[in-house]
């Protein structure tokens, strides 16, 4: 079964270049969570994987986005604490937080794209306030961890409820987010809205260079 209700990707989505080049085509494949038990009938849905690679700022693109609610889910049942290199790498990523930022006690995190809030439950190891966002239903993961998490896809309009809620943070994670979100530029306008003077944004996403050098 395939998907028709994608989006095309006609120019570069982070400077705006109408360079893109295609570089590597996969063919057609489910999502790789969407599992199908022994003796289910049910087809996966397939979607393109198609890479496009701008010349201009050399950032690789999927040509076609799935929308996000395909994506991700209510039913979505990826989980973080399920991957031992995941959660290490969640560790080194809060142990460089503090090398650079210094003592987190006190500090309101926000991690955008929770999950089951395990990087917040290391970032509260350090004393951290911890608060998330997440779509799926790995929410309530997080909010059964203790952390005070806003069940939505992130937005103008959720970011200024959660400013309304719960303030301005000090330190805004994205960990393996940017390369899912469909439109960067409202991605900054809602990232606006969170900032204070001396936030810190901290954004963890896949190098292509490394993916094709390592044959990840």
């Amino acid at each position: 079964m395939t998907n028709s209700g994608l989006t095309e990707i006609t120019r570069c989505e982070v400077c705006g270049g109408h360079t893109l080049r295609p570089v590597l085509d996969l063919g057609r494949h489910p999502m790789c969570d969407d599992l199908v038990a022994v003796g289910d009938a049910r087809i996966c849905v397939e979607y393109p994987i198609e890479i496009l690679f701008c010349d201009t700022c050399r950032t690789a693109h999927q040509r076609f986005q799935i929308p996000k609610h395909e994506l991700f889910p209510s039913t979505y049942h990826y989980r973080s604490r399920q991957t031992l290199d995941v959660l290490n790498g969640m560790r080194r990523l809060v142990e460089a937080c503090v090398a650079h930022y210094g003592d987190l006690s006190g500090k309101k995190v926000l991690d955008v794209g929770c999950n089951d809030g395990s990087l917040l439950s290391i970032f509260r190891e350090y004393g951290a306030k911890t608060f998330g966002i997440e779509p799926t239903g790995a929410a309530a993961d997080a909010m059964a961890a203790g952390h005070k998490v806003l069940n939505a896809f992130f937005s103008e309009e959720v970011a200024g409820d959660f400013v309304a809620q719960f303030g301005q943070p000090d330190i805004i994670t994205f960990t393996n987010v940017f390369a899912h979100i469909e439109d960067l530029g409202a991605v900054v306008r809602a990232l606006k809205i969170l900032l204070k003077s001396d936030t810190r944004i901290v954004i963890e996403n896949h190098y292509l260079g490394s993916i094709l050098a390592k044959r990840q």
